[in-house]
């Protein structure tokens, strides 16, 4: 069998959501890419900013063979198994091509992958939880205090992000839900970077009030959601910023 012998849909890129979540797609995942928390770990963990930018150089080309290889097995994957579940076709695939030996590394590296992503989604979930909001709320806190509250906040979220996925059992939609939320933190992000004034207070507004329209928005617009949920926060970001301005002295006439 060959790929041509695959419905059109699969070669159409508007197939998924239409022309706007495609356009859309492309032009935020230019700020998506800052929300990457191993991106920040790579930056912070090289010894110059030339070392940082070589790795990404470096990636950029090492990655591009991983993604065509993830296509090409997804497009296998509707071939031969037109009617399986797609949260599961990667591991049939595996269990039909490859050989003993192989089959348990390419399970093990899949595993693997899922571990480490979940693990550290865990970790930074809670310990942000700790610094970033119960910290800052009880600065006098002891270290052996915010221990004890990152491992709890660090057990409910895993718990939360655990019944999320038991009661939404859809890879696909997950993702997307993810990346959704991700793009109410962007003006924060970008604004830390960009603007000399950074309000913590314009932050913490902005966050919760692009994730609450986002989160809201998500039945109407299940695949356009982060649109209005970013432009949400960034209106929210650029207000409170604004407000929380010191009046200017008054000078003499």
């Amino acid at each position: 069998m060959h790929f041509s012998a695959l419905p059109k849909k699969y070669f159409d890129p508007f197939a998924f959501a239409g022309p706007s979540f495609f356009v859309f797609s492309i032009i935020f995942s230019t700020i998506g890419a800052f929300f990457f928390m191993e991106l920040w770990q790579r930056i912070f963990a090289a010894e110059s900013i030339q070392t940082a930018r070589r790795a990404f150089l470096i990636s950029a080309f090492v990655q591009t063979p991983f993604i065509v290889s993830g296509l090409v097995l997804g497009l296998v994957g509707a071939l031969l198994f037109p009617s399986i579940d797609k949260s599961a076709v990667i591991f049939r695939v595996f269990a039909e091509f490859l050989p003993r030996g192989f089959l348990g590394l390419g399970l093990v590296a899949v595993l693997a992958i899922l571990m480490d992503t979940v693990n550290a989604l865990v970790v930074v979930g809670g310990s942000t939880l700790v610094n970033d909001f119960y910290k800052r709320l009880r600065p006098q806190t002891s270290e052996k205090r915010l221990l004890f509250l990152a491992r709890v906040f660090t057990l409910a979220f895993g718990s939360v992000s655990l019944l999320t996925a038991v009661f939404l059992p859809d890879i696909v939609k997950l993702l997307l839900m993810g990346a959704f939320i991700m793009m109410s933190m962007g003006p924060t992000i970008i604004g830390a970077l960009v603007w000399k004034e950074r309000r913590a207070n314009a932050a913490t507004a902005s966050m919760i009030v692009g994730f609450l329209a986002t989160i809201l928005l998500i039945p109407e617009m299940p695949q356009t959601a982060f649109v209005p949920g970013f432009f949400v926060s960034l209106a929210i970001y650029v207000a409170v910023t604004l407000m929380s301005r010191p009046p200017k002295p008054i000078t003499g006439v």
